[in-house]
Parts: C-alpha cells; sequence; structure tokens
C-alpha cells in the first residue's frame, strides 16, 4: 500500500467576500496611523520597522492566529487602548517636564509612574526624569524632626 499522505492545511476562514481574516483585519487597520502601526507591532513583539503597508499587514497577520475574527477584533481592541493610553500619559508627562511653572516633584515623579505602567518608551521619559532630578536637587532638605540631639544637651544641663 502506498505511504498515506497528510491531508493539506485547512484555508484561513474567509467572510461572504471570500477574504481571509488577515485580509479583513489588514483594511481595518489601514485607518491607523503609522505611530499606532509600530507600538502594536511592538506589544506584539513584532519587527517594528518598514512602511506603513507592511507594518499593517505583520499586526493583521498576527492577530490573524487567533481563534476567530471576534477574537482578534477583542484583542485589537486591548491593544488600541493600551496604546491610547500610553499616547496620552506620554502628552501629559511631557507637558509636565517642560513646564517652567512646574514645581512639585512628587507630582512628576507619579506622573512618570502612570506613564511608564502604561508603556511609554523610556525614551520619552528621559527628560521628564531628568526634569525630576532637578525638582529634587532644588527642593529644601527635609527636616528631621526626631534629631533633638541640641535640645536634649540643653534640656539635660
Amino acid at each position: 500500500a502506498p505511504a498515506r499522505q497528510s491531508p493539506p492545511p485547512p484555508a484561513a476562514p474567509a467572510d461572504e467576500g471570500g477574504q481571509s481574516m488577515a485580509s479583513r483585519l489588514n483594511k481595518m487597520l489601514a485607518s491607523h496611523r503609522l505611530v499606532e502601526l509600530k507600538e502594536l507591532c511592538r506589544r506584539l513583539a513584532l519587527n517594528a520597522t518598514g512602511a506603513k503597508a507592511v507594518l499593517s499587514l505583520r499586526v493583521a497577520e498576527k492577530l490573524a492566529e487567533q481563534a476567530s475574527f471576534d477574537a482578534a477584533l477583542e484583542q485589537l481592541k486591548r491593544l488600541l487602548e493600551q496604546v491610547y493610553a500610553a499616547e496620552q500619559a506620554a502628552a501629559t508627562v511631557l507637558k509636565a517636564s517642560s513646564s517652567p511653572a512646574w514645581g512639585s516633584a512628587s507630582a512628576l515623579r507619579c506622573i512618570i509612574n502612570v506613564a511608564v505602567a502604561a508603556g511609554v518608551a523610556a525614551k520619552a521619559l528621559e527628560a521628564a526624569r531628568g526634569r525630576l532630578a532637578e525638582l529634587e536637587a532644588a527642593a529644601p532638605a527635609p527636616v528631621d524632626d526626631l534629631d533633638d540631639t541640641a535640645g536634649g544637651e540643653a534640656a539635660g544641663a
């Protein structure tokens, strides 16, 4: 008997128009900005270099690995929410760190921490960290209320 061959891999799921899931996702991603596509690639651990069309296809193919189109859309929605949150956090950090009137080191530190948690790239936080160092260096040293050596000597005399 001849050797049995394995069946061919199943075709990619197609919608009524005959398009694959990746193709449908790619069309949806075409409306997004290049910076968003690069960030989606980064969050999906994909190469983030190339033209917009290349990045869009790369993301679409990765999302198409999901079990269904709805699952791929849900993952895309979550990723885009993360991307937009990071963009807002980066804008807030930039505004706070570039304002000469900003004087609160503790508030800037909190803003930086939120930005880090949102996934803002370290390079985007460099200026804010520099401004934080300036604010902390300019802040007066905290007064230690527990250090009463001078008062203790006077009281003991």
